[in-house]
């Protein structure tokens, strides 16, 4: 035991549980503790003295506690991953019964609009009919009719509401299509940093190229949990993006970063010269 306890090799069925520590299991099962005081006393002299401690009960408890602090851990990783899907799933409950919404009101504007042909009525319900069909047409189809500013503002508000400024560096697209991507991108990472990142602020920084545009949005909040993967709103922006033929890109590690790629040649030849706004490329904007 001697032997043992100043660092030789171990005999059968002892074993040192600690480096750091004389704590050892002995064959019956059982944990001791051994400590050394050299003896000071003047008859004493020269003498070492050794005592053990049966420390078996705080072993195989403290043993307890680690595993179960092991299965909470799987639990906490279930828990959050359950939450992840209920939470996917109540967006598009929600989405759906306010498309649901948004279709029977759709049918009544039409139903009005058709009476006050009929009718002969003034311009100004006519006007006031139009308008609401341009903002239900928006909502079903994600998107605008025109004035594509109301868009951003209402993102921005959006993320406002969550406790998260946007800060905008460079020209947004002026093609709807790519327009709309940007935006529903935006709101996506505002809404996964308020949620997952518990940041305070998402960056985005457009770029125009010869070919395409390039966009990247990064958050200032904690970095993704390793071994991270995209949620249901990551991969449905990613449908949407590839339906447009653009090329999206997220990496977890050692930040998040989405970019999107999206091309110029196609959209040039059905929108014809580029009709960008015309603000400094250096201009960076925060909400």
């Amino acid at each position: 035991m001697r032997k043992v306890i100043n660092g030789g090799s171990e005999a059968e069925g002892l074993r040192r549980l600690n480096s750091d520590s004389n704590v050892f299991y002995f064959p019956d099962d059982s944990v001791w503790m051994f400590q050394e005081y050299r003896l000071q006393e003047p008859d004493c002299a020269g003498y070492l003295q050794t005592v053990a401690v049966n420390v078996s009960e705080i072993y195989y408890n403290g043993e307890k506690i680690r595993a179960n602090n092991e299965k909470l851990e799987i639990l906490n990783h279930k828990l959050e991953e359950m939450y992840e899907k209920i939470g996917d799933k109540i967006r598009e409950q929600e989405t759906l019964a306010m498309k649901m919404q948004v279709h029977d009101n759709f049918g009544r504007s039409l139903l009005s609009i058709r009476r006050i042909l009929e009718r002969k009525e003034n311009q100004d319900k006519m006007d006031e009919q139009l308008s609401a069909l341009k903002h239900l047409v928006y909502i079903l189809t994600d998107s605008s009719v025109e004035n594509m500013e109301e868009l951003c503002a209402d993102t921005i508000r959006h993320a406002e509401e969550l406790g998260i400024y946007v800060q905008i560096s460079g020209d947004f697209p002026q093609h709807p299509s790519y327009r709309l991507l940007t935006d529903r991108a935006i709101r996506e990472c505002v809404t996964n940093c308020a949620r997952h990142a518990h940041g305070s602020t998402v960056l985005v920084k457009i770029e125009k190229g010869a070919n395409e545009y390039s966009i990247r949005i990064t958050n200032d909040g904690d970095a993704p949990e390793k071994n991270a993967e995209e949620g249901g709103g990551l991969s449905a922006l990613r449908k949407a993006a590839e339906s447009e033929k653009c090329i999206m890109q997220v990496s977890f590690s050692p930040e998040f970063c989405l970019v999107l790629k999206m091309p110029l040649t196609e959209r040039m030849g059905v929108y014809g010269t580029d009709t960008d706004s015309r603000r400094s490329e250096d201009h960076a904007e925060v909400f």
